[in-house]
């Protein structure tokens, strides 16, 4: 069964996407191997501010992203601005969707992180088993 990720924008309409609409976004938003940059990690993926930029309404800017795991009830909000241009949505490993088992159906890996908890980019936001994302806007 093709899982997919939410992603919410307050008062515009919600945008869903499943592993082959992500697959198919702009070549230049796609990273084939996250191991040449996340050192002992697998798999393929998406710059992440590349996707969410791409997915917003016109007119507003993103300022808080509220990432959520339904699996396990994990729930992490973090500023966008503390996002850093390196951070990646994996999507797929070994050209199929990530299993439950290997923390899917999407990952989100971001570089820079600290413990948990001693910082607001911690590595509580690298996140197993995302499926929604709720983005918070701002008028330009």
């Amino acid at each position: 069964m093709m899982k997919k990720l939410e992603i919410t924008w307050k008062n515009y309409d919600s945008k869903t996407l499943d592993h082959d609409q992500l697959a198919q976004l702009p070549a230049d938003f796609h990273i084939s191997d996250i191991s040449k940059m996340i050192s002992g990690r697998q798999g393929s993926g998406l710059k992440f501010r590349s996707l969410l930029e791409s997915l917003k309404p016109e007119g507003v800017n993103i300022e808080l992203i509220s990432l959520k795991a339904s699996h396990d009830q994990f729930e992490k909000s973090i500023q966008w601005q503390l996002i850093p241009v390196g951070a990646v949505l994996v999507y797929e490993i070994h050209g199929e969707e990530i299993p439950l088992e290997k923390g899917g159906p999407f990952r989100l890996y971001v570089p820079g992180t600290v413990v948990c908890g001693q910082a607001e980019l911690d590595n509580c936001v690298n996140i197993k088993h995302l499926d929604r994302i709720d983005v918070e806007l701002a008028t330009v």
